[in-house]
């Protein structure tokens, strides 16, 4: 399964399930806390019946930016992690929220 729009990529469902399935570095959760752990919890790409392919059209909507401003300043929202260097000042980090970090992942 395929959607597509005017955009400069393609969403599909199978990138988009192996990012899922295969995705470690999504265990850092945003200003909400989730974490992909969560969503894998929650949601099994082989069960027709868990909701995957709603969370897929989620994803779709949130890559493609057809959602609500409101919901779109929440998604922008990150958290502000900082790490010292060694030699003094700070690393800054910003976390943002899994949803968004997995739809990055799947373009």
């Amino acid at each position: 399964m395929e959607l597509e729009l005017k955009v400069d990529f393609i969403f599909s469902l199978d990138i988009f399930r192996s990012t899922f399935v295969h995705s470690t570095h999504l265990l850092v959760g945003g200003p909400l806390g989730m974490v992909l752990e969560h969503l894998q919890d929650l949601f099994d790409p082989k069960d027709s019946v868990s909701g995957f392919s709603q969370l897929f059209m989620v994803c779709f909507h949130v890559a493609t930016r057809h959602i609500p401003e409101s919901i779109t300043r929440a998604f922008d929202a990150a958290r502000l992690i900082t790490f010292a260097k060694p030699f003094g000042g700070i690393w800054p980090i910003t976390i943002s929220e899994v949803l968004l970090d997995l739809v990055g992942l799947a373009i």
